[in-house]
């Protein structure tokens, strides 16, 4: 009987041990599991930040490229138009329809062929 009663114990003793241990191997597991987790979410998050740098960086790109352009073509204007002689000082209403009409059709005509190009 005191040998029955021994082994239980042991058995107790045992079982207590795997309960413990299989507890502490299961939240060993979850812990290892959850920094997997977390660390895939912190590479994503990553790389999504790294991608939003890229995309603002090539909009900034785009936009200057875009801003020297423009500023290119009003250079090429003022190159090209020169207000003509007669046009410097009105003479009259009539005179400023007459040289503002003539100096849209110049830029008209200037935007066409620089679009062309």
């Amino acid at each position: 009987m005191k040998e029955i009663g021994k082994t239980l114990l042991n058995l107790s003793f045992a079982l207590l041990l795997f309960v413990v241990g299989g507890s502490f191997v299961y939240d060993k597991f979850v812990a290892e599991g959850m920094n997997d987790f977390l660390n895939e979410r912190k590479e994503r998050r990553t790389k999504v930040v790294e991608e939003n740098k890229n995309k603002v960086l090539l909009e900034q790109q785009e936009k200057q490229h875009i801003a020297l352009l423009k500023k290119q073509k009003e250079q090429a204007w003022d190159a090209y138009y020169k207000e003509p002689e007669d046009c410097l000082v009105y003479k009259s209403q009539e005179h400023m329809v007459e040289c503002t009409n003539q100096r849209m059709r110049a830029r008209q005509e200037f935007d066409n062929s620089w679009t062309a190009e």
